[in-house]
């Protein structure tokens, strides 16, 4: 970071303020910080980004990604990364753009598409279960947690232990 105010302070000369730095360094850092893969540790051979089923067959998908569309189990699934907030709070996002999110909908039911920023039932709490697998409950939703069917239909927020319903996942 020391080195990247360097070069910002170089770039853009002595004469900017200080209040300026800190602004273009703010907005900079939002720009060069990567989004954070999942804190499990994958395979060697995954390549990290798919957020799966434990015990199922599908991945965290979505045939489009467009506002309110569908998150659906996939075969394949869609390139995941997370954005920490804090308090073990995330934002899963879509890495083909980073501006759309896995949320909840306002039905409180599904899982669909939205925008990452301040849009409704974005904000999920990373939790462990007893045998180290993810599980996300959503904030909005606080007793509700990701949830697929393992039939290939959308995701939906349930809550937890409800029957037929898978809620643990694996990065691979």
């Amino acid at each position: 970071m020391k080195r990247l105010r360097t070069l910002v302070a170089s770039a853009v000369g002595n004469t900017m303020g200080r209040k300026r730095t800190r602004a273009v360094m703010a907005l900079l850092t939002a720009l060069v910080v990567p989004v954070a893969v999942f804190a499990a540790a994958p395979p060697a051979s995954a390549n990290g980004n798919h957020l799966c089923e434990t015990s199922g067959n599908y991945c965290v998908g979505a045939p489009t990604l467009a506002l309110y569309a569908p998150v659906v189990e996939t075969v394949s699934g869609r390139d995941l990364g997370t954005i920490p907030l804090g308090n073990n709070q995330f934002e899963l996002v879509f890495l083909a753009n980073t501006t759309f999110c896995v949320a909840a909908a306002n039905n409180g039911i599904d899982v669909v598409v939205k925008h990452c920023q301040g849009d409704f039932g974005v904000v999920w709490i990373r939790e462990f279960n007893p045998n180290n697998h993810l599980q996300f409950r959503n904030r909005e939703f606080s007793n509700k947690y990701l949830a697929g069917h393992n039939d290939g239909t959308q995701f939906h927020v349930k809550d937890a232990g409800r029957p037929g319903w898978f809620y643990n996942f694996d990065v691979v």
